[in-house]
């Protein structure tokens, strides 16, 4: 193991069959109160609402996503080109390619991603096709934050402020989370699998309009992607009204489906009313419930990792954005 060095974060590869075996928790302990680092770093575009932020690979300049509905840490291949980064078939710990989206990808030993004053040291990354992640109405972006790395950390968004805070390490107190302005937020616990390192929300809209039945749903958290996206038998069950046709569009697939309003959808006992979604016009294994930026932005928001808890404080009004047609990752 490396050592550990003040503000930097340590980062285990976590590929296919090695991912139960590395889980972040497990190979740091229980976090102390007294021994949290925190960097802050603005949205590098302030009219996207995703958290997309200034970092550096080795010492070149770079922007990353921070993307909670990606497992890996990626970076694009004309990235790794730019970065003249050597390619090497991806391969698992029994020695088999890995497969991503239907293909075996590469993967590139990154020297170090530094955000802030916290830096990763070197490790391997899965290369993704850069046409792929590049988000409408924005500059193309060099790589992605994904579960592995950000399974250590807590994460504060503020959208008001358009900036995110990174806290190393996690597992925050009530008192920590009351002074950094947590202490009447609302709170749920959020679903992680050691295979899967993303969290997952269960949220709940009503069913007629009496209020006495519901229907819940099992949401990704997406920071990389701006619209909240519902499954067909969801939308079928709430009986929501198409206003338009729409793609829902992810890394390696693209899905027809229908957007429109929700009335009411209820998350972690806090009701937003009029929340603009997508859903698919017929569920697939790979059609995932998403809650997008669009939705989150009406609140501050706490991810705790290890505590698998996300912390919402309402705030008096949602930012006004540019949204992007689409988000992939």
């Amino acid at each position: 193991m490396q050592k550990r060095y003040r503000r930097t974060i340590l980062y285990f590869p976590l590929i296919l069959a090695a991912m139960p075996q590395c889980l972040p928790q497990a190979c740091f302990g229980q976090p102390t109160e007294t021994k949290r680092s925190t960097t802050t770093i603005p949205f590098a575009h302030p009219d996207d609402l995703r958290p997309i932020i200034k970092v550096k690979v080795g010492y070149s300049d770079a922007l990353f996503a921070v993307d909670t509905g990606s497992i890996w840490t990626c970076i694009t291949d004309f990235a790794s080109v730019k970065f003249r980064l050597v390619a090497k078939d991806a391969v698992s710990k029994s020695g088999k390619p890995v497969i991503i989206g239907g293909q075996p990808t590469h993967m590139v030993l990154i020297p170090g991603v530094q955000y802030g004053e916290f830096n990763t040291g070197a490790f391997d990354a899965f290369v993704v096709p850069g046409y792929k992640v590049a988000l409408s109405d924005a500059p193309n972006f060099d790589g992605i934050i994904g579960g592995d790395l950000l399974a250590q950390l807590a994460l504060i968004l503020d959208f008001q402020k358009r900036s995110i805070t990174f806290i190393y390490p996690a597992g925050l107190t009530d008192r920590e989370r009351a002074e950094m302005g947590f202490q009447d937020a609302a709170s749920l616990l959020f679903r992680m699998d050691n295979n899967d390192l993303r969290p997952y929300v269960t949220a709940r809209s009503p069913i007629g309009t009496d209020g006495s039945a519901f229907r819940k749903e099992e949401f990704l958290l997406d920071t990389g992607r701006a619209s909240t996206v519902v499954s067909a038998a969801f939308a079928k069950a709430l009986g929501l009204k198409k206003k338009s046709g729409t793609s829902i569009n992810t890394l390696y697939n693209s899905a027809k489906g229908s957007a429109g309003n929700l009335p009411k959808l209820s998350l972690a006992g806090v009701e937003c009313s009029d929340v603009s979604v997508r859903w698919y016009a017929k569920d697939t294994k790979s059609s995932i419930p998403i809650l997008g930026m669009e939705l989150l932005s009406r609140f501050r928001v706490l991810i705790d990792y290890p505590a698998k808890k996300l912390y919402l404080k309402p705030v008096e009004s949602a930012p006004e954005t540019k949204a992007p047609t689409a988000a992939q990752h």
